[in-house]
């Protein structure tokens, strides 16, 4: 008989366990995070359906972000932002706001980081530790995840976050199945469907 070959789509269903995530971000010891700041550093301007299947067409806005985790004695980075160059890509054409004391805020927060990690391999997330004369300075405290370097080797979003093998060893690199501790209290959570590489960050 026929069996027709299995779909990506009838993979079994993504799933986190908060009970699991919460013993994970108990593995290393130590103090918790006290506070999650957010700095907004650009806008993108679509409309809802493009980010959203099935969603009007409607105008909206999208955030361009980076987290810093708050901790009493130094901080960590999630998200590293973008220069304007990279920003433009995103603007295809149109001008789109672009906060440069804010990306320099952002910037500032890195050189100053623990440690930095990004949630995926788009250039809005990780072209600050990319794009930047500080790259080497960056690197041996950015972990990335073996999936965003194949895909920042292979086929990244745009040329100016293609990494070369050489750039790639400078970086910290895991992998990991389901869930990784990070530090204490915080644990990345594997998560690919937006990028191969995207993963959320539970604090």
């Amino acid at each position: 008989g026929y069996a027709p070959a299995r779909a990506q789509t009838d993979l079994p269903a993504w799933r986190a366990s908060l009970t699991n995530i919460r013993a994970t971000a108990a593995l290393i010891p130590g103090r918790r995070p006290l506070r999650i700041n957010m700095l907004k550093f650009a806008e993108s301007r679509r409309t809802k359906n493009f980010s959203i299947k099935g969603a009007p067409a409607d105008p909206s806005v999208q955030a361009r972000t980076a987290f810093q985790v708050m901790y009493a004695d130094g901080h960590i980075m999630v998200d590293a932002g973008m220069d304007l160059q990279v920003h433009r890509f995103f603007g295809r054409g149109v001008e789109e706001p672009y906060d440069s004391k804010a990306a320099g805020q952002v910037e500032r927060a890195l050189t100053t980081a623990k440690l930095i990690v990004v949630t995926h391999e788009h250039g809005d997330h990780v072209a600050g530790v990319i794009r930047t004369s500080r790259a080497g300075e960056l690197a041996p405290k950015t972990i990335l995840t073996r999936s965003q370097v194949q895909t920042l080797l292979t086929t990244p979003q745009m040329p100016e976050i293609r990494l070369t093998e050489e750039m790639a060893a400078r970086y910290v690199v895991v992998d990991y199945d389901r869930y990784w501790p990070l530090a204490a209290g915080i644990v990345l959570i594997k998560a690919p469907g937006h990028t191969p590489g995207s993963q959320m960050v539970y604090v």
